[in-house]
């Protein structure tokens, strides 16, 4: 049912959901037969479905990014479930490392719209947290890039704590932990940047507050003297 509304002539939002609950659903459910809660297994027809939409059949952006959320669940559960098959982690990763090597303007993307995509696709190769010889050093590459935005490099970051790391896991170490600690310092010197410009614009302000203060007084005296005007006016006239 879900699927007939992918076609149809639907609102985008009707389409996104019905690949949001296709991404939700289960094989297995999380119940025993005695109500006893289990761990839930995603179904293996609906990855089947989502990465045919990740592979090139998706109709736009929206039903695309619904069927990364869906592949999301999946990869996570699977590291208690072992439900996707080596092959199909592989497709996955492949897929996923091919949406991070992806320009926004070749895929006619804003940028923003591209990084909320790439942040996902870094999710999915965290959770299957395998190395191919090539996800790794991508992923300092965007921890590096001073040109990236700042939500995709923390999310690079962040995506290195979920991997396997054994004897076979090739990793530039001191390349890495530089990376890591000049984005460190980068996010400090940002924040530093903006609490220093919160002070200024609250110096201004108050400054602004002085200046409009004294003009009111200003305006004051000429009040003052309008109000001596017509009282000298009004005794005179009161004299003749």
């Amino acid at each position: 049912q879900m699927q007939t509304f992918l076609p149809g002539n639907f609102h985008p939002a009707v389409k996104y959901n019905a690949m949001l609950i296709i991404g939700q659903m289960n094989q297995q459910s999380n119940y025993n037969p005695d109500q006893t809660r289990r761990v839930p297994v995603p179904s293996s027809a609906a990855l089947g479905f989502l990465m045919q939409n990740v592979e090139g059949a998706a109709a736009n952006d929206a039903i695309l990014l619904a069927s990364w959320v869906g592949i999301l669940r999946h990869t996570s559960m699977n590291r208690l479930t072992n439900h996707i098959s080596g092959p199909n982690q592989v497709a996955i990763a492949t897929q996923a490392l091919n949406l991070l090597n992806q320009d926004a303007a070749t895929a006619g993307r804003t940028v923003s719209g591209q990084t909320w995509l790439q942040r996902r696709a870094l999710e999915v190769l965290s959770a299957i947290g395998r190395d191919n010889g090539q996800i790794l050093s991508r992923i300092v590459e965007i921890i590096k890039d001073d040109n990236a935005p700042m939500s995709l490099r923390l999310s690079a970051a962040k995506a290195l704590h979920y991997f396997y790391y054994d004897a076979q896991t090739k990793v530039a170490v001191e390349d890495t932990v530089n990376a890591l600690g000049l984005l460190s310092i980068k996010i400090c010197r940002n924040e530093l940047a903006r609490v220093e410009a919160e002070k200024e614009a609250e110096a201004e302000a108050v400054a602004g507050g002085i200046g409009d203060l004294g003009a009111g007084m200003g305006g004051m005296g000429g009040m003052e003297g309008g109000m001596g005007g017509a009282m000298g006016g009004m005794e005179g006239g009161m004299g003749g």
